[in-house]
């Protein structure tokens, strides 16, 4: 895609992460994405909250925006495409709504710090748990005793003893994997997004111009 026609989104983006990198150089603290958030004016977190929400869907579908920390800003993310207010905004919404419900609540609330990749913003219960044969008695519910002894006339012991890994039940249960938002219960949201995604940019570029004081117009 050619994002040239998109030059005065890009040029709010950048304006931010400068503001942010000098922010971190003057107090000499690390750079930080949640803060930057916190000290844009409304259109430049806008800005940056949907151009993120665009090149990281773009290269690597929902579950890259997640996985790399920008998710938490998805609370920003859904105001500003409230603000935009097209009916395209709105369809991108709803597909966030949907990648809500698998995060966690601080990660909704905007309370969570984004760690970038390999942080920590999924919910393990909203995702669930998968069941499994158990792996130490191939389902059967019950394993070898070891205290068992058959050269042993006075040994009391079972034979066999209840599987202490799933006790008893054959099957174990572990955390199921981060959703695949191209299949979501039946539902390919990545595809759903780059289908609209250029018209997206093209109703976020027009609300940046038609609220952008005049003075700093591109």
């Amino acid at each position: 895609m050619n994002y040239d026609k998109f030059d005065v989104h890009q040029k709010l983006m950048d304006k931010a992460y400068d503001d942010e990198r000098n922010r971190a150089d003057n107090t000499n603290t690390n750079w930080s994405y949640n803060r930057m958030l916190s000290e844009c004016n409304g259109l430049e977190r806008l800005a940056v909250t949907l151009g993120n929400l665009n090149y990281q869907v773009e290269n690597g579908g929902f579950n890259q925006w997640v996985d790399n920390g920008y998710c938490t800003g998805i609370s920003d993310a859904r105001e500003a495409l409230s603000k935009v207010g097209t009916e395209t905004a709105n369809k991108v919404d709803t597909m966030l709504e949907k990648v809500e419900k698998y995060l966690r609540d601080e990660v909704i609330s905007g309370e969570a710090e984004s760690r970038g990749c390999g942080g920590d913003y999924y919910d393990d219960d909203k995702c669930g748990y998968e069941s499994h044969t158990c792996y130490e008695c191939g389902g059967s519910g019950v394993v070898e005793n070891p205290d068992y002894d058959p050269d042993d006339e006075d040994c009391t012991e079972d034979e066999m003893i209840e599987c202490c890994e799933c006790y008893g039940s054959g099957e174990t249960e572990e955390e199921a994997e981060c959703p695949d938002f191209n299949n979501l219960d039946g539902e390919d949201l990545n595809t759903q997004f780059y289908a609209i995604n250029e018209q997206l940019l093209k109703d976020i570029t027009a609300y940046i111009k038609e609220h952008q004081p005049v003075a700093s117009a591109v």
